[in-house]
């Protein structure tokens, strides 16, 4: 992704960071989805402790419905629907899941998620 001049994000790779479909073997025409990037920013700030599960849950689930509307790229919803279910599986809200994720767990699983996808800036 790359800002453009009006400071939106225009999606031409699976992430905000250069360089992510070429690793990926993957081509993206190019969609404006600032979800995916609130997304992001969403997990960076969860780490930083200044967002919550709930306001993550959200960003990827609006992401996840931007992706939808816009057809995204599969590679773009295979990211979002990992987000989903690791999130799902740490915030088990309702105890549904026979294996949640302890905060360490998440917290790892996350930093791993936002080093991988800026490794390739």
């Amino acid at each position: 992704m790359e800002k453009g001049r009006t400071g939106k994000l225009n999606i031409q790779c699976i992430s905000p960071y250069q360089g992510t479909t070429e690793a990926l073997g993957i081509n993206v025409m190019s969609v404006e989805i600032t979800e995916f990037r609130q997304m992001l920013e969403a997990g960076q700030r969860y780490l930083s402790g200044t967002c919550s599960m709930q306001e993550l849950n959200g960003r990827v689930s609006q992401c996840r419905d931007a992706a939808r509307f816009w057809g995204g790229h599969p590679a773009l919803a295979q990211v979002v629907d990992d987000w989903s279910q690791v999130v799902d599986r740490r915030w088990n809200e309702c105890g549904h899941s026979p294996d949640p994720l302890t905060e360490q767990q998440f917290k790892s699983w996350l930093g791993q998620q936002l080093t991988l996808l800026s490794a390739h800036a």
